[in-house]
């Protein structure tokens, strides 16, 4: 018998627009007994009233869907001569009127024939649609888990560059400000401006300025402790905070190495500039807000007497 050709009638049957008389057709063939297996989580059907009643949910869903078998090859395995496998991979395409439904199936099939009592019946049939995160070569899927690798490192990006200045490298302001909220509220706050910033970006370009606060950045960066804040607060001013600076005079140090380094870094290259530091003190139950209020207030006696310099109260 041409088992192959029958497989190919059902196919091509199943996917019409199935009344009754085609509907019987088909299920004429299928053993009262026989298991039918999906892709579906939910498609395993054990005797053929299950399946008949699936079946029919399945045509009520499929309501307005127009199959097109685009493509069907099969082969046949007789084992014996009441058994025989027919395998075989088949393409469909679909759509509803109104286009909102669009089907593409690239489905492979098996399906048994055991012959009872002089009549051949579909004892198992086992239809699946690989799995389209599955990759070329892969025995098992593995392209969604790089999926979900690929943003979730994007997402890492992503929320380092909300913390991050994105030219600097540096932590921006609202890090900065996080991050001081769990700190210990006293030691010394410090505002770094530039000199004459504007005159680098006048006299050599924009690109010029941005090197010079690239490279700024990684001085600071050299000078400050392992637990204290550095950040970009925006155009050519950088703040350090400092907790647990005991006194005035180590604060003074601590800018004075940082102008020093900054004068030192400046011997090679072509464009740079000097720094102007203004410090305050930071004392318990101050907020960022008047720590920077302060800082800042110092930073205005710095600029307006000797730039390059540093000023703490």
């Amino acid at each position: 018998m041409d088992f192959s050709k029958l497989v190919e009638e059902l196919w091509k049957k199943f996917f019409s627009k199935v009344d009754e008389k085609t509907k019987g057709d088909i299920i004429k063939w299928f053993s009262p007994k026989c298991v039918i297996i999906g892709t579906g989580a939910h498609e395993f059907y054990t005797g053929l009233d299950n399946f008949l009643c699936a079946f029919a949910n399945e045509m009520t869903e499929r309501n307005d869907i127009e199959f097109n078998l685009k493509n069907i090859w099969c082969e046949q395995m007789q084992f014996d001569s009441k058994t025989c496998l027919v395998y075989g991979k088949i393409y469909v395409l679909g759509e509803s009127e109104d286009k909102s439904v669009l089907i593409n199936m690239d489905g492979r099939f098996t399906l048994i024939f055991h012959m009872v009592e002089g009549h051949w019946e579909i004892i198992h049939i086992h239809y699946s649609i690989p799995n389209q995160e599955q990759g070329d070569g892969e025995y098992y899927p593995k392209t969604l888990l790089k999926k979900v690798q690929e943003l979730q490192s994007i997402n890492d990006e992503m929320r380092a560059l909300a913390q991050k200045d994105g030219l600097t490298g540096l932590d921006n302001f609202r890090t900065f400000s996080n991050q001081w909220e769990h700190r210990s509220k006293y030691g010394w706050f410090f505002v770094l401006d530039l000199d004459h910033f504007k005159q680098i970006n006048d006299t050599y370009g924009h690109l010029a300025g941005n090197e010079v606060l690239l490279y700024m950045g990684k001085v600071f960066r050299s000078v400050i402790r392992e637990n204290d804040l550095l950040c970009r607060m925006g155009g050519d001013e950088f703040l350090i905070f400092c907790s647990e600076m005991k006194n005035k005079s180590d604060a003074t140090e601590f800018a004075q190495r940082l102008i020093n380094e900054v004068r030192k870094a400046g011997e090679s290259n072509l464009y740079w500039t000097t720094v102007s530091v203004g410090a305050a003190e930071v004392t318990s139950g101050m907020s960022i807000d008047e720590a920077l209020e302060n800082a800042d207030k110092s930073l205005y006696v710095v600029k307006k007497t000797k730039r390059g310099g540093f000023f703490a109260i």
